[in-house]
């Protein structure tokens, strides 16, 4: 299992490019080592460049993401982070994620992001994939042979038509199944990781 890492604090903002200090996320990886073997992060950039080393110093695995949206040259750039952090700490850095989320923000064609899937999965070691919520996958069922892993993120309050918290559990049963039977007919056995999932605290 692992958590998602985002280590903004009050008057941190990546939209206002106000980016998290490393001793922020030195206290923040601290504070998570006991509760998990791993997180995931969502960008290599953005002062988000120590997570490995620090990972390491506190006993964590990461699933490293590289945050893509509309703008190539940032793209590129987060790429290349993405890339030479993987290869850099193959100890700490088990998976890759290359994008999230930016089908769903109509930010990105599916052929571009596919040609980012490739272009990271030839430089690294690591399975790679892509995250989206669950319904981008059965949307889009190429990303299905691209990806090493599928990623998907099931958030039932957040659903079309939301569903309720005593039905949260047996939802996610059943859209695994369900991407579980997409994929078996294009690529059979690949392995699907729940990239997101959760509650939220108020609402």
């Amino acid at each position: 299992t692992s958590l998602s890492f985002a280590p903004f604090r009050e008057g941190f903002s990546p939209l206002e490019e106000v980016f998290p200090l490393p001793e922020h996320i030195d206290e923040d990886l601290r504070l998570l080592a006991d509760k998990t073997y791993g997180i995931r992060t969502y960008s290599s950039l953005g002062g988000m460049e120590p997570t490995p080393s620090l990972a390491r110093k506190h006993g964590l695995t990461m699933i490293q993401g590289g945050w893509l949206g509309y703008l190539a040259t940032d793209n590129q750039r987060e790429m290349q982070a993405l890339v030479a952090s993987a290869n850099a700490n193959p100890d700490v850095v088990k998976r890759v994620i290359v994008g999230n989320e930016v089908l769903l923000r109509g930010e990105m064609s599916v052929d571009r992001l596919i040609e980012y899937i490739r272009e990271v999965k030839r430089q690294v070691k690591q399975p790679v994939s892509y995250a989206d919520v669950w319904s981008m996958y059965m949307k889009n069922p190429q990303l299905i042979k691209e990806v090493d892993f599928i990623t998907i993120h099931i958030l039932p309050y957040w659903e079309d038509e939301p569903i309720s918290v005593e039905h949260a559990a047996e939802h996610l049963e059943k859209i695994v199944r369900q991407v579980e039977d997409e994929a078996r007919g294009i690529a059979p056995g690949k392995p699907i990781l729940i990239g997101e999932s959760g509650w939220p605290s108020a609402g």
